[in-house]
């Protein structure tokens, strides 16, 4: 196999790596190195607080949301029930 002489010498050289991730839903950073020629490496993993509170403040945000949503929509429901049950406007659909 030829490789370019650029790539030549960096067959035995390994690669580091850095990955941030979320592993089951905690956020990570996989940090370690690979060695391309056997195909094997070490690394490990370290609790990312940055993006922790990033992905959190998305979260409550996402909450927030959902929750106010879920408001407007009681506020809709309640006020369409309270206009059924007035004898008023009972009267206009009789």
């Amino acid at each position: 196999m030829k490789l370019l002489p650029s790539l030549r010498h960096m067959q035995h050289k390994p690669v580091y790596l850095k990955a941030p991730m979320i592993l089951n839903g905690v956020c990570v950073i996989w940090r370690g190195w690979i060695d391309l020629q056997r195909l094997d490496g070490m690394g490990y993993l370290e609790y990312d607080d940055e993006r922790a509170q990033h992905e959190d403040a998305l979260a409550q945000a996402a909450f927030e949301e959902a929750r106010r949503r879920t408001r407007d929509f009681e506020d809709r429901d309640r006020s369409h029930r309270e206009d059924l049950e007035d004898p008023v406007v009972s009267k206009i659909w009789d």
